[in-house]
């Protein structure tokens, strides 16, 4: 199973919650609530979303960067 950051990096490439569940197998809430925990976990805000999908905020970027 992806841990929370594998996670994000697969979610920041895709830009979509929808696409990533689908391509992963795992629940569209499932990635929302993965993500909100690593956002808590580093006090941090990592996403924008919207109905258009997600997008990195400027510190999403920033830790995309670190690990991809």
């Amino acid at each position: 199973m992806y841990d929370n950051i594998q996670l994000f990096v697969v979610l920041v490439n895709s830009g979509s919650i929808a696409k990533t569940a689908s391509d992963r197998n795992i629940s569209p809430k499932t990635i929302s609530n993965r993500t909100d925990e690593l956002e808590k976990n580093l006090n941090l805000i990592l996403l924008e979303k919207n109905t258009q999908g997600v997008k990195p905020t400027k510190q999403g970027q920033q830790l995309y960067e670190m690990v991809f």
